[in-house]
């Protein structure tokens, strides 16, 4: 079972990561939580090295996001969550290696957002999984793998809603049945490109499988779902 810490600020959950030797640094576990509004900076850094490291993954261009201003971070901050790196000391191993990831910045990034936020005629029964991306540095050692795990867990069959606020607040359920009542998920969706293997097989992990008859993005050519 992932480690609880409730009382950090925003954090989801955490989790030991398998320790695969020949890898270096060393990351022994990780976080994985929400950013606060005035951590926004944070969140733009991570997404444009993503943007500019693997284009081919995203539908837009770090140029077109490098003009956002705070409040639009902010708000695109609603539906994020970022993977931390843990220690439980030093991250250095004395040996002449590569700094470890800082513990202050995120390796890795995913968003988990209702249909009907992308789309007006989406389901609010369906959590779209997207800005999925692990840093260089942490890739080949299950951060993702944990992470989407994690938050897979925490939003299974739960109000679409619930866990989009910013340190850790969830909102009040909302009455049953009538107008306002809670949309639960009841299914994940993603897409991703078909040439990208390494996270075909990870999905298929996690139990995706491909889904026919979805209208795809640009960028993607390739549907997988989820039964939450």
């Amino acid at each position: 079972m992932p480690d609880r810490e409730p009382a950090a600020r925003g954090l989801l959950g955490c989790a030991q990561l398998p320790q695969r030797g020949g890898l270096s640094p060393p990351i022994p576990a990780i976080a994985v939580r929400q950013l606060a509004p005035e951590e926004w900076p944070l969140f733009r850094d991570i997404r444009l090295e993503a943007l500019r490291t693997d284009p081919a993954e995203f539908g837009a261009e770090a140029s077109h996001e490098l003009a956002f201003d705070s409040s639009t971070w902010q708000q695109r901050l609603r539906w994020m969550y970022f993977v931390f790196p843990r220690y439980g000391g030093d991250s250095t191993d004395g040996a002449g290696n590569p700094p470890s990831p800082s513990p202050e910045k995120p390796v890795g990034m995913l968003g988990v957002l209702p249909e009907t936020v992308l789309s007006p005629t989406g389901s609010p029964g369906i959590g779209v999984i997207a800005s999925v991306w692990t840093h260089p540095a942490a890739r080949r050692r299950g951060v993702m793998e944990a992470a989407l795990a994690c938050v897979l867990r925490e939003h299974n069959g739960a109000d679409c809603h619930r866990y989009h606020q910013w340190g850790g607040r969830r909102a009040e359920p909302r009455p049953e049945g009538g107008e306002g009542a809670a949309s639960k998920v009841g299914k994940f969706r993603l897409e991703i490109t078909k040439g990208n293997a390494k996270a075909l097989a990870l999905y298929r992990k996690l139990g995706f499988e491909v889904e026919a008859g979805v209208h795809l993005s640009c960028c993607c050519d390739l549907a997988l779902c989820r039964k939450a």
